[in-house]
C-alpha cells in the first residue's frame, strides 16, 4: 500500500478512459459476454533455479493439458522458452484449439520471451 508508483514507472499513473468495450462490426449485435484471460510464468527451464529441469517436454505438457481444460479466451505466457521444439508444441495446442499465436523474443540474446495466445474468435463472443 502507499507505494509511490511514479518512481517504479517513471512518472505518475493516470487512469485511462475507457467507456464501452471494442467490439468488432463483424460481432455487432450479439450480446457481450465476459472474456476470460490467463497469465502464467512458465519458468522457462534454463532459468530453473531449483534444480536442473530434465523433462521440460513433460512439464509443457502438462501446462499444455492445464490449459486445454481452462480454455480461455486470452492466455498470456512469461519465460516462453524458444527452444524450436517447446515452441513447435504450442503452436500446435494453438492451431488444435483455434488460438492465434505471437511470440516476442527477450532482448540481449535470451533464451525466452512472452506469448500471447488469442481465440480467435472468442469463444465467448461466438
Amino acid at each position: 500500500m502507499g507505494t509511490d508508483f511514479s518512481l517504479l514507472f517513471g512518472g505518475p499513473l493516470r487512469p485511462i478512459s475507457a467507456a464501452a468495450p471494442f467490439v468488432p462490426k463483424a460481432w455487432s449485435g450479439m450480446a457481450p459476454k465476459p472474456m476470460t484471460l490467463v497469465s502464467w510464468n512458465l519458468l522457462a527451464p534454463p532459468y530453473k533455479r531449483s534444480r536442473k529441469e530434465t523433462d521440460w517436454r513433460g512439464r509443457a505438457e502438462g501446462q499444455i493439458s492445464w490449459f486445454a481444460e481452462q480454455s480461455p479466451d486470452v492466455i498470456g505466457l512469461q519465460e516462453f522458452w524458444l527452444d524450436p521444439d517447446h515452441v513447435s508444441m504450442w503452436q500446435g495446442f494453438a492451431r488444435e484449439k483455434g488460438y492465434v499465436m505471437h511470440v516476442v523474443p527477450r532482448v540481449d540474446g535470451k533464451q525466452d520471451g512472452c506469448a500471447l495466445l488469442i481465440r480467435h474468435p472468442p469463444a465467448a463472443c461466438s
